[in-house]
Formats: structure tokens, C-alpha cells, sequence
């Protein structure tokens, strides 16, 4: 890949874990690591205070210390109408809940290749 040419991430958004890749100079798919260096993310969000949230392995260690702030097989709940949960006062949708993993995978892939990705 050249530094022109766009870069678009797949992302498999799973119920338990999740992964990204991009298509290589080579023409084939490849995985990219997280920013903690696996191939794949827990999809687990663990919610610390009103709008601030980790994402993934740091999420995972808070099941055992703060297991009522931590959301995990969110996934599942999705196109449920009227499914929420609430932290910190703010309600949340799995599609929102989603989004946050997302957000994630995407930082850390910029991040890794160096530029923004589609």
C-alpha cells in the first residue's frame, strides 16, 4: 500500500470478540493487531464515569472489580426495541454500546498503520 492509496478497515464486529483488517500490497486480507498487540478485541465495554468508558482487555479485567459497570455479549441485544442499560445516568443502546467498540477498533488501527482509514 502506498501512502495514496485509500485504506478501508474490515471490521468483525463479534458477539464475544472482535477483529479489523485491511487488504495488503498483495492484494490479500490481513489481520491487524489491536493497540495491546492481539489480533483480537473483547467486545466488552466497562463504563468508569459519566461518558468516559475502556474498551476491551482493560474492560475485561474490571468483570471481577466493577462487574455492575461492565457490559459484555451486548451484540445479542441487538434490534431489541426498548433494550437499554444505564450508566452513570446515561442510558445506552447496544448500537451505542457497539459504536464505542467500534470507535475503538478504528482509533487502533489508525494508529498502527499511521492514517486515518475509511
Amino acid at each position: 500500500m502506498s501512502e495514496d492509496d485509500e485504506v478501508v478497515l474490515g471490521i468483525d464486529l463479534g458477539t464475544t470478540f472482535s477483529a479489523m483488517s485491511v487488504v495488503n500490497e498483495h492484494g490479500k486480507p490481513e489481520i491487524l493487531a489491536n493497540s495491546e498487540g492481539s489480533a483480537t478485541t473483547p467486545s466488552v465495554v466497562h463504563f468508569y464515569d459519566d461518558d468516559a468508558c475502556v474498551v476491551g482487555e482493560e474492560a475485561v479485567k474490571m468483570v471481577v472489580i466493577d462487574p455492575e459497570n461492565v457490559v459484555r455479549f451486548v451484540k445479542r441485544h441487538m434490534g431489541e426495541e426498548d433494550f437499554t442499560l444505564e450508566f452513570f445516568g446515561h442510558q445506552y443502546t447496544p448500537q451505542e454500546i457497539s459504536a464505542l467498540i467500534l470507535r475503538k477498533l478504528k482509533e487502533d488501527a489508525e494508529q498502527l498503520l499511521g492514517r486515518e482509514v475509511a
